[in-house]
C-alpha cells in the first residue's frame, strides 16, 4: 500500500474517533469523501492506492489535510495557479492544529457539507 494511501485511512480514523467521540455516530468513508469534496468512488480509489489525485482532488485534499499530500501523491510542486490556495498551503505547516481544524470546518460550511469536520 502507498503512503497516500495509508495516511488518508489513519486520517480517516482520526476524523473517525473524533466524531464518534463527541457525538457518537459512527460516519463512514463516503462522509469523510463528502467532507473532503472528493467523489466516494474516486476517493476509494485512494484508499486502495489504485490512483493517485491529481489536479483539483489533489487541491482539496492538501486544503483539508495538508501540505504533506503533495509529497505524499509524489508531487513537487502545488498543482494550482489560485493564490490564496498557494499561500493557504505555503503556510500551512505554520498553524496550529486548532487553526487548521478550524479552516477546515469553515471550508466544509462554505461548501455546503456540514461542521462534521
Amino acid at each position: 500500500m502507498g503512503d497516500l494511501a495509508k495516511y488518508l485511512k489513519q486520517q480517516y480514523i482520526e476524523w473517525f474517533t473524533r466524531i464518534n467521540t463527541e457525538t457518537g455516530a459512527y460516519p463512514s468513508q463516503a462522509e469523510f469523501a463528502r467532507c473532503l469534496g472528493i467523489d466516494t468512488q474516486t476517493f476509494n480509489h485512494y484508499l486502495m492506492a489504485e490512483r493517485m489525485p491529481r489536479g483539483e482532488n489533489l487541491d482539496k485534499l492538501a486544503v483539508r489535510l495538508g501540505p504533506e499530500v503533495y509529497e505524499l501523491a509524489r508531487v513537487t510542486s502545488i498543482v494550482t495557479t489560485d493564490p490564496l490556495l498557494c499561500r493557504l498551503v505555503q503556510g500551512w505547516d505554520g498553524l496550529l492544529p486548532e487553526q487548521k481544524e478550524q479552516i477546515g470546518t469553515l471550508i466544509c460550511a462554505f461548501l455546503g457539507e456540514g461542521d462534521d469536520g
